[in-house]
């Protein structure tokens, strides 16, 4: 009688996104996957994180993808928040913004009047946090 010890090894979120990046062809969809990748690195991994979130900035510029953009710039905005960034978070928040409002995208606009307004909040900028919230 012989045992058989089988290890199954569980996929991560970023080892399935990866996967799904490998093979997908679609460039907006492969800017998409780009950023949510990003998003899982954010708080274990922030260069791998601001690494990635460039690399879809720049390939949604490359293909005029605003809407993934606009998510590149929120997404690094949360990174720098997340690791002490303020300074920086408040601009990726705002040129985000810029794009959210040319595309008419007021939900997308509301999530950043909020992150602004919380951010101006935890520097202690309360003048300027009641502008965003």
């Amino acid at each position: 009688m012989g045992i058989c010890l089988c290890l199954s090894y569980a996929q991560t979120p970023i080892d399935s996104l990866k996967n799904l990046l490998a093979t997908t062809a679609n460039s907006e969809k492969k800017i998409d996957l780009l950023n949510d990748i990003g998003w899982e690195y954010k708080f274990d991994h922030p260069d791998s994180a601001r690494l990635i979130l460039e690399q879809s900035a720049d390939q949604a510029r490359a293909s005029a993808y605003d809407k993934g953009l606009a998510q590149a710039r929120n997404n690094r905005a949360v990174v720098e928040i997340i690791h002490g960034n303020s300074d920086l978070a408040i601009g990726y928040f705002q040129q985000a913004l810029v794009i959210r409002e040319r595309l008419g995208d007021k939900k997308g606009m509301a999530s950043i009047y909020n992150n602004i307004g919380n951010s101006e909040e935890s520097r202690g900028n309360y003048i300027a946090a009641l502008d965003y919230l």
